[in-house]
């Protein structure tokens, strides 16, 4: 709804949390929607261009980025580990890139002043969990 959207938009982290913001851009396959899931657990599926935020406690997390039915095989799925602190925002951008036999997903670490504007203009997709 549009009060999580704004609230979102604040870019502001839960106390004990990190924000994390998963934001897909790009055109290549942006009508499929792309699977993600923070250690092992499903999260969001987007589409370009889309955004969703999801808490994730502080420490060490894997982030898997991924396509499910006839794109599976087209597509190489991507993992990121990183880590995050209490109170940080965690931005990371989603796309597709082109290969040669397989299309790549790509995973960029960004940040919330880099994607400020650009998160206003996009439609944001509810989570799948509220927190991992």
């Amino acid at each position: 709804d549009a009060g999580a959207k704004q609230r979102a938009l604040a870019l502001t982290a839960t106390p004990g949390k990190t924000a994390l913001y998963l934001v897909r851009t790009g055109f290549v396959g942006k009508m499929a929607g792309m699977n993600l899931a923070v250690d092992g657990r499903e999260v969001a599926q987007l589409k370009s261009p889309r955004f969703t935020r999801v808490d994730v406690a502080p420490g060490a997390h894997t982030l898997t980025a991924s396509f499910g039915g006839g794109l599976a095989g087209q597509t190489k799925a991507s993992e990121l580990a990183f880590t995050c602190a209490d109170g940080e925002i965690v931005v990371m951008k989603l796309s597709m890139s082109m290969g040669v036999l397989q299309n790549p997903v790509k995973i960029e670490r960004s940040t919330a002043d880099a994607v400020r504007s650009e998160l206003a203009g996009m439609q944001m997709t509810a989570p799948d969990v509220a927190a991992v």
